[in-house]
């Protein structure tokens, strides 16, 4: 998979986020994530389920609210990464540690 992010990315250990979204029937879903990197404008994420691409999902990192898309899900031995594009909105709320 190519590599869209252009920004600087730190990379994370242990940070635990919580992710929002609606599923396809309208239910909505939530979980705790662990935070695997952070970059201006996404964050890749560990989850226990997957979540389908193009879903619109809502994650709190640092105590900060923020907007995304799901861009892809993949399989990571038992749990899943995720890969969130921010919304305009959301980029640089919070900021990789320099």
């Amino acid at each position: 998979m190519r590599d869209r992010r252009f920004d600087f990315r730190q990379l994370l250990l242990n940070d635990k986020v919580k992710l929002q979204w609606a599923g396809p029937t309208g239910t909505l879903s939530h979980c705790i994530g662990t935070l695997c990197d952070l970059s201006i404008s996404g964050v890749r994420v560990k989850v226990d389920y997957p979540i389908q691409a193009q879903t619109p999902v809502g994650v709190t990192v640092r105590g900060k609210e923020l907007r995304g898309k799901v861009q892809y899900c993949t399989r990571d031995q038992t749990k899943y990464l995720i890969g969130l594009e921010l919304r305009s909105d959301s980029r640089g709320v919070v900021k990789p540690d320099l």
